[in-house]
């Protein structure tokens, strides 16, 4: 019964006495999961190379020779009835070319993170989601973050459509090394958004065949006020991608070191034709845009605001050309 919840892999890679490093080369991937049982999860995975240039010269696929982190890490996980508690340590092997230095990620030891869901009386919805982290850097600002996101929203649903009000606070507290021009910072954002939708359907004709046409506007709705963040480091933050799903959510950063500061409103609209006979969609269309309406003062370090009052326009389109084939495209 081990073994039925046990999986993963173990390679080991060695080269001895190399004769164009002059030296012997190996390279190891340990990745392993063990699931104790319905609650807790264990995963431990590490990978290591001898030198920096291990994969340029001895691998020819792309995904391993772009490699820059080899990502060590130990976590385990518990899963509640409504919540789950999460332990990560993490560390990275960072390789690096000389003609594109590489800066190293932070290293987690440990991280300690919490994410609970609930539904509430009269339909309301209650979500957490906190974590607390040491991030350690061996030339870089090291410090503790803990910050923590409790929600309330209260969708309503009916069969035109939905409503969806939100309402949450994200408050952060950082300690700071020695080396900062400020030890200790706590920033409070409250966040407030409104998704809205809804949804029509007629039939269709095309070419001798039946269709069902919906057509589905949404509107989302994010107000954030700005927070004085330039003192706080970046830990684990990133832009994130653009896309039709960024569109949808309440920070455009991805991590916690920046929240940020939003009057924003997104627009969109998604056509569907679908098949009656076989309930194939064979066609989607999605339009999408983001429309600002204060100027950005949240940025990442050496990143300028926008000076945009609007997105690029998304289009989406993709179908279902036979059932085991179909086509996604999509422009900006």
């Amino acid at each position: 019964h081990l073994f039925e919840r046990v999986s993963g892999e173990a390679r080991l890679e060695y080269l001895p006495d190399d004769t164009v490093s002059g030296r012997d080369r190996w390279s190891a991937l340990v990745d392993e999961r063990l699931r104790v049982n319905e609650r807790v999860e264990l995963a431990a995975h590490y990978e290591a190379v001898s030198d920096d240039d291990y994969f340029r010269d001895l691998s020819n696929l792309v995904s391993l020779t772009s490699l820059t982190h080899l990502r060590r890490e130990l976590a385990a996980g518990y899963r509640g009835d409504w919540w789950r508690a999460d332990f990560i340590a993490q560390d990275y092997q960072t390789l690096q070319d000389p003609d594109a230095p590489a800066v190293s990620p932070y290293a987690r030891l440990p991280s300690l993170s919490l994410a609970a869901a609930r539904r509430l009386a009269g339909g309301l919805e209650f979500e957490f989601a906190g974590e607390a982290t040491r991030f350690s850097h061996p030339d870089k600002i090291s410090g503790d973050r803990v910050w923590a996101y409790p929600t309330l929203k209260w969708p309503l649903a009916a069969s035109w459509g939905f409503v969806t009000p939100k309402l949450g606070l994200h408050g952060s507290r950082y300690r700071l090394d020695d080396s900062a021009p400020r030890r200790s910072i706590t920033r409070n954002v409250p966040i407030a958004s409104l998704d809205t939708g809804a949804f029509f359907e007629r039939p269709f004709s095309f070419a001798g065949r039946s269709y069902q046409q919906t057509l589905e506007p949404r509107a989302y709705y994010v107000y954030a006020p700005a927070r004085a963040q330039d003192d706080i480091p970046v830990f684990d933050s990133a832009l994130l991608d653009f896309s039709y799903a960024q569109m949808f959510t309440e920070n455009q950063f991805i991590g916690g070191d920046r929240i940020n500061d939003a009057n924003q409103l997104t627009l969109a609209v998604t056509s569907r034709f679908i098949e009656a006979e076989s309930g194939l969609e064979r066609l989607q269309v999605t339009v999408g845009q983001r429309y600002y309406f204060s100027d950005q003062l949240v940025t990442l370090p050496g990143v300028a605001p926008r000076t945009s009052d609007a997105t690029d326009l998304l289009v989406a389109v993709s179908g279902q050309i036979t059932r085991d084939l179909r086509i996604d495209t999509a422009w900006q």
